[in-house]
């Protein structure tokens, strides 16, 4: 039977936790491979092995990473057949359905292929509401319009504003928040 394991460091890694999980084949219900499940040495060395491999990456220039991309899209087309049955086997889809998801898959890095790219400094920084500005926001006149509807065949049951939002928290700073993030999902939000 086939195992699957990590790809830490650019390397296929073994699991070392002892616990697997089973991959079933959705077309027929049995199992076809095992998933190593990871312990948390091997999260915490994904963790750090991409934050040390960041900068670099960061810092190259984008002609390079255009290269990599292409390079990407070349294995893709090669091994397409390989790829849409393993993708079939997996999510139990028709061979020509997971060809079209591979293709939904290389549009998206061809349409990005060549690109112009520009950013702004600050652009994944959490923005927080700073009192000059609250205090601009409340001087602010807000206007309230009536809602009105066409003529259509649409009835209106009820309007009502949206349920209020928890308010936020932040978990940690950069690379160094990721392993509280997960805690918090894993723990609080119960989704991992």
């Amino acid at each position: 039977m086939r195992t699957i394991g990590h790809f830490i460091g650019g390397r296929e890694v073994k699991g070392t936790s002892g616990r697997f999980a089973d991959v079933f084949e959705p077309m027929t219900g049995t199992v076809q491979a095992q998933v190593a499940l990871a312990s948390k040495a091997e999260l915490r060395a994904a963790v750090e092995n991409a934050k040390a491999a960041q900068p670099e990456w960061g810092a190259t220039n984008p002609q390079r990473r255009v290269r990599v991309l292409m390079k990407f899209l070349e294995l893709v087309a090669r091994d397409n057949d390989a790829l849409a049955e393993l993708l079939a086997r997996e999510h139990g889809k028709t061979i020509p359905d997971a060809k079209g998801d591979i293709l939904r898959g290389v549009e998206v890095v061809e349409f990005a292929l060549p690109a112009v790219l520009t950013a702004e400094k600050g652009l994944n920084e959490p923005r927080y509401p700073a009192l000059k500005g609250i205090m601009a926001a409340k001087k602010k006149p807000l206007e309230v319009k009536p809602v009105a509807l066409a003529e259509s065949g649409l009835e209106v049951l009820q309007l009502s504003y949206p349920p209020e939002r928890k308010e936020g928290r932040i978990v940690g700073e950069g690379p160094d928040g990721v392993p509280a993030l997960v805690e918090a999902l894993r723990a609080e939000a119960k989704v991992l």
